[in-house]
């Protein structure tokens, strides 16, 4: 079968590798280059926090799992799970994990960080992936074929139906399409006259120069969110940042002071911190914040992935998507992420 996945993110990636180790004859192209959009700026916390469906809650630990499977063979330099940690309005939470069995406990202190009188949350379940470094990983596996900075990739169409793609004005044929492009997912299906929900909204990470802090978890507070980098710096992300984010996808510089001064604040010691990369752009975000993922109605042979929490969810997506392409059998475990339940024309 030949497959053209579109999108150079963690999602198209771990797609297209799973595609190609089945056997399929995968193309994989992208606008700009592997990681450069939403995964190249993604906090990529693994987790199943919060307050979620059983199902989403399920398919997230089987995420969780294909990643705990993947560290033998890559290593820790990049992919960690040394927990984490979290405080605030943490109440319904605790209370929630506590009832479905999710590892959650209360403690007082943690290494490298201050934590507040009240105490924290910690999951020794979570961990982080550098995603740039995941998506390295998978390229070199990959057997098929990547075009990058193909500019617009369009779809090729015969009637109702995709036949490839065109990407630097050369054409591919496919049996089928993977849409798997993040932000601009419900703007392609727009060109069909299909709209599915989103809540598509800006995200901003920086990334700090190498530090010593002793921090090991993955740490969520009001103020800031932040985890270790394979270098020895810190990346950092808060959701007020988000709102600071301005229309062309540019961020103040006050801003990242106050991320870095937020970050300061939670470290012990408070070390100074220097920013060394700043990422900002949109992250896709389903209506339910649940994944979009299956054939596309009324377009034959396409099929969609969009989802938020990429990070968690690339490895099982790729896998289970895969699985239903190459097959033509439907997975139960997707069963409920189907694109009709919100499509409108």
């Amino acid at each position: 079968m030949r497959v053209a996945v579109v999108g150079g993110g963690v999602l198209g990636m771990s797609i297209a590798h799973h595609l190609a180790r089945r056997g399929a004859g995968v193309v994989l192209a992208t606008e700009n280059t592997l990681a450069s959009e939403a995964s190249g700026r993604s906090l990529s916390w693994l987790n199943s926090w919060a307050v979620r469906s059983p199902w989403y809650h399920e398919l997230r630990l089987e995420g969780i799992a294909r990643y705990r499977a993947l560290q033998p063979v890559v290593g820790k330099q990049w992919l960690r799970f040394d927990g984490g940690l979290a405080w605030g309005d943490t109440d319904e939470i605790y209370a929630h994990h506590q009832a479905i069995g999710y590892p959650t406990s209360r403690v007082p202190s943690a290494s490298g960080v201050v934590v507040p009188p009240g105490g924290a949350l910690y999951n020794p379940l979570e961990g982080w992936v550098d995603l740039p470094s995941l998506i390295a990983y998978l390229r070199g596996q990959f057997s098929g074929r990547i075009v990058e900075q193909a500019g617009p990739v369009r779809l090729a169409t015969e009637g109702s139906r995709v036949t490839g793609i065109h990407a630097f004005s050369q054409f591919y044929g496919a049996d089928v399409v993977v849409l798997a492009t993040g932000a601009s997912v419900p703007v392609a299906l727009g060109e069909f006259g299909l709209s599915i929900g989103a809540a598509t909204a800006p995200a901003v990470l920086v990334h700090t120069a190498p530090v010593r802090t002793g921090l090991e978890v993955v740490v969520n507070t009001p103020e800031i969110s932040l985890r270790p980098t394979p270098n020895g710096g810190l990346a950092l992300g808060a959701a007020w940042a988000e709102k600071e984010v301005h229309a062309d996808g540019s961020v103040d510089s006050s801003t990242v002071d106050k991320m870095l001064a937020a970050a300061r604040a939670v470290l012990s010691g408070h070390p100074e911190l220097s920013a060394s990369f700043v990422g900002a752009g949109l992250k896709p975000i389903p209506a339910d914040d649940e994944p979009v993922l299956g054939p596309v109605p009324s377009v034959d042979r396409l099929y969609v992935a969009f989802t938020h929490s990429g990070a968690t969810l690339a490895l099982i997506i790729g896998e289970l998507v895969a699985g239903e392409i190459l097959t033509g059998k439907a997975d139960p475990r997707l069963a409920r992420y189907r694109v009709d339940r919100f499509v409108t024309t």
